[in-house]
């Protein structure tokens, strides 16, 4: 189910950043439910609209060309309301996406240290910047997206933590937030 925005209505989203396997979909899944929201995977998106994988557009059309599609799909949620969006782990890296993401609304880092994202990620066949790398050049790039990460409106930390208590983390969080306002 699609949710339309109305012309005078804010998307008021629940953006989900963090490198790969921080767990944004696992968790995005759960807060969607939480709090009534409706789930958005913007990698599926990508790959339902492309009509292939996200790695395959890795390896014929290169990073650059899934970037483009990657802003495209995360300007799509302008047109929506009410969701949760898990988003990719580069799509910190262009302004122009920072700029679409904050409009979107709440822009929430689930934060992670390398060892449990490693953990994660080291054995995944479908991670295209993992794939055939040297996994000190994905540490480099974990690296180098951290501050990205950090410049979202709430960082929750995730180590140690089942998925429930995140999304449980997340909904306290806004609470607080909006009680602030």
């Amino acid at each position: 189910m699609t949710k339309n925005r109305a012309s005078s209505e804010k998307p008021d989203h629940l953006v989900l950043v963090g490198f790969m396997g921080a767990g944004k979909t696992t968790v995005g899944r759960v807060l969607a439910a939480l709090t009534g929201r409706e789930f958005v995977d913007l990698d599926h998106s990508i790959e339902e609209k492309a009509k292939t994988s996200i790695k395959n557009i890795f390896a014929v059309q290169g990073e650059e060309y899934f970037r483009v599609l990657e802003s495209e799909a995360l300007e799509a949620m302008l047109k929506r309301t009410h969701c949760v969006v898990a988003t990719g782990g580069g799509i910190v890296g262009r302004a122009k996406n920072w700029e679409v993401m904050r409009r979107l609304g709440a822009v929430i880092y689930l934060e992670n240290d390398w060892e449990t994202i490693v953990s994660r990620i080291a054995d995944c066949p479908d991670r295209p910047l993992v794939t055939g790398k040297d996994l000190e050049n994905v540490r480099a790039l974990f690296a180098q997206r951290q501050p990205l990460y950090e410049q979202a409106d709430l960082r929750v930390a995730v180590k140690n933590q089942k998925p429930s208590e995140v999304a449980l983390s997340i909904v306290e969080m806004l609470s607080r937030e909006k009680h602030r306002a």
